[in-house]
């Protein structure tokens, strides 16, 4: 069993096979690879963290997904925009 994640036995054994330094998703290690932080606390958050912000996301990737997205949104004669915040922007 490995001990840097509360999970269950089963789910234990497919993680053990996920290699997070070949995710490109930071917002996924984030949210749900965070280390277990009940035992050794600022030694895994600080690795955890070190961990996400090597994540590159795969640009090729992005770019197509947001073709994809456009020609949806497009098909369905919606009005695509782009906006800036002033500050933080929380969704979800």
């Amino acid at each position: 069993m490995n001990p840097k994640y509360p999970l269950p036995g089963d789910t234990l054994k497919v993680l053990q096979r996920f290699e997070p330094n070949k995710c490109w998703n930071p917002g996924l290690l984030f949210s749900r690879f965070v280390l277990d932080l009940r035992q050794d606390k600022e030694r895994r958050r600080k690795e955890s963290l070190e961990m996400v912000q090597k994540a590159r996301p795969d640009r090729e990737l992005l770019q197509a997904f947001r073709e994809r997205w456009r020609a949806i949104a497009a098909s369905q004669r919606a009005h695509i925009f782009e906006a800036t915040t002033d500050w933080r922007l929380i969704v979800g």
